[in-house]
C-alpha cells in the first residue's frame, strides 16, 4: 500500500515546494543578504562627499526608487535586504517608513528584507526599554509581513552598535522580548562573548583583514565554538576617506579581485547565511549599487558570484594584501545624512584589536572551501571617471538630526503604498 502511494507523496511534496515563494524556497541554499540604506538624498553624495554617487541622485522615500533597488537586487540573485532601522517611530525617522515600501517591494519581487536594529543614534534608543519597546513592535508588526526574512522558520534580527548597553541590559531584554528564542538575533563585531544572549555574529566589514580566508575562518570558529549563528561577510572594498573617522582607508576593489576573495572566503566557512556589505554606503565606498565610477559591473559580478556561491563553487580573485592594516581603536557611528549638505560624519567599520599575527592562516582541509578555477568574469571594471581626493580637509559636523525630515507629500505617498 505505501508503495503505490509513494508516487502520490512525491508530486504532493513537489507540489507545495512549487507553490513555496522564492524567499522561502532559498532556505534550501544558504540565503545571501545585503546591507540596504535607505536614507540618502540628492545632496548627501557628490564630488567632495563621497567617493562615489548613484547614477541617479535620489531621495530614499521615493518609492519608484526603492522598487528598482529591491528588482535589481532580486535579479542578482539576492534573497533579503538588511535594512539599517532607528525604531518605530515615524516622525523624522524615514527608516520605518520606507521599511515599510521595502517589504512590500520585497514581497513583489519574490526576495525578503529584516531589520538592522541599529543603536548608534541615542535620539531613537536612548535606553533599554526603548530597546524592549521597538523589538516587540518589530515582532508584532513588521515580522508579520509575508516579506519579512526568516532562517529556519524564525525571523531574523541584525544589530548594530549593540555594545552601546552592557551584556546583563541585553540578557533582561531578550528574556522581556523573547524568552523563548522565538527570534534570531545577531550581534556584529569583536563580540564573542555577547552569545549566548544573541543567537549569532557577523563582521559589518572584513577591509582591515591582510587575510580575508584566515580572518573569516577564525570569527566562524570562534562564533561556532560558543553555540551561533555563523553569517560570513563578503564586500567589493572600502573607503571612508571622505569621513570624518579618525582611521580613515582605501581598501582597493582591484578590478573586483577583492570581492571575489572575500566572496570565496565568506564560502569557504560553510556559513549559515552570507551578507554583503554593502548595497549602498555610499560614503564608505563599499557600494554594489551602480554608480556613476563603475556602471553596472558590481551589480553584475554580484550576480555572477552569488550564482556561483549558490552553485557550490566560488573562485578566488587573488586579491593583494592591503599596504598596511588599519588601527581602530574607537567606536564607530553609523549616521545618516542629515537634513544639510554638510557631508560624512563617522564610519561604520568593525572595531577591531586584532593584530595580522593573530590571524590563522586559511585552511586547506575544509572541504566547503571555493576552489580557484577558472570562471568567466564580467567585463573589465570601467575606470572611475573623477578624480578622488584621498585624505580631504573634514567637512563640518552636520547635526545629529537620524534622518532627513520628510516632505508632507514623500510621507503620503509612503503611506500609501504600504497601505
Amino acid at each position: 500500500m505505501l508503495i503505490r502511494r509513494l508516487p502520490l507523496l512525491l508530486f504532493t511534496t513537489l507540489f507545495i515546494l512549487m507553490l513555496l515563494p522564492d524567499a522561502a524556497r532559498a532556505q534550501t541554499v544558504r540565503p545571501v543578504l545585503v546591507y540596504y540604506y535607505a536614507w540618502w538624498y540628492p545632496e548627501a553624495l557628490g564630488p567632495g562627499q563621497s567617493p562615489d554617487w548613484p547614477e541617479t541622485p535620489y531621495h530614499s522615500w521615493d518609492t519608484a526608487v526603492l522598487s528598482q533597488h529591491v528588482s535589481q537586487a532580486a535579479s542578482a540573485g539576492i534573497d533579503g535586504m538588511v535594512v539599517a532601522w532607528y525604531g518605530p517611530t515615524e516622525e523624522n525617522n524615514q527608516t520605518e517608513t520606507n521599511f515599510r515600501v521595502i517589504l512590500d517591494q520585497a514581497q513583489a519581487n519574490g526576495i525578503s528584507a529584516l531589520l538592522s536594529v541599529d543603536l548608534s543614534q541615542a535620539a531613537w534608543f536612548a535606553s533599554p526599554q526603548d530597546i524592549v519597546d521597538g523589538m516587540r513592535y518589530a515582532i508584532d508588526v513588521h515580522a508579520q509581513h509575508p516579506a519579512y526574512f526568516r532562517y529556519n522558520g524564525r525571523p531574523v534580527f541584525f544589530f548594530w552598535f549593540q555594545g552601546r548597553y552592557a551584556l546583563t541590559d541585553w540578557a533582561s531584554i531578550r528574556q522581556q522580548v523573547d524568552p523563548d528564542r522565538n527570534t534570531i538575533w545577531i550581534a556584529e563585531g569583536i563580540a564573542p562573548d555577547a552569545m549566548p544572549t544573541f543567537d549569532g555574529l557577523h563582521l559589518y566589514t572584513i577591509s582591515w583583514s591582510q587575510n580575508v580566508f584566515g580572518t573569516l575562518a577564525q570569527w566562524a570558529g570562534t562564533t561556532r565554538s560558543r553555540g551561533g549563528i555563523w553569517v560570513a561577510t563578503a564586500m567589493p572594498g572600502w573607503d571612508n576617506t571622505y569621513t570624518q573617522q579618525s582611521e580613515r582607508y582605501v581598501r582597493d576593489r582591484e578590478n573586483g579581485a577583492f570581492y571575489r576573495d572575500t566572496f570565496a572566503a565568506a564560502a569557504a566557512t560553510n556559513p549559515e547565511m552570507v551578507v554583503i556589505t554593502s548595497w549602498n554606503e555610499w560614503w564608505e565606498g563599499s557600494h554594489i549599487e551602480p554608480s556613476v565610477a563603475y556602471g553596472d559591473f558590481y551589480l553584475n559580478l554580484t550576480r555572477d558570484l552569488v550564482a556561483e556561491y549558490k552553485a557550490g563553487a566560488v573562485s578566488a580573485g587573488g586579491s593583494s594584501a592591503p599596504p598596511a592594516q588599519p588601527t581602530i581603536d574607537e567606536p564607530l557611528v553609523n549616521q545618516p545624512p542629515a537634513a544639510t549638505n554638510a557631508g560624512p560624519v563617522e564610519s561604520t567599520a568593525t572595531p577591531t584589536p586584532l593584530a595580522v599575527a593573530e590571524e590563522p592562516a586559511a585552511t586547506e582541509t575544509s572541504t566547503d572551501e571555493a576552489t580557484a578555477t577558472e570562471t568567466e568574469t564580467p567585463t573589465e571594471e570601467p575606470t572611475a571617471t573623477f578624480t578622488q581626493t584621498l585624505t580631504p580637509t573634514p567637512s563640518p559636523t552636520p547635526s545629529n538630526s537620524p534622518t532627513a525630515t520628510l516632505s508632507p507629500t514623500a510621507t503620503i505617498g509612503i503611506e500609501t503604498a504600504a497601505a
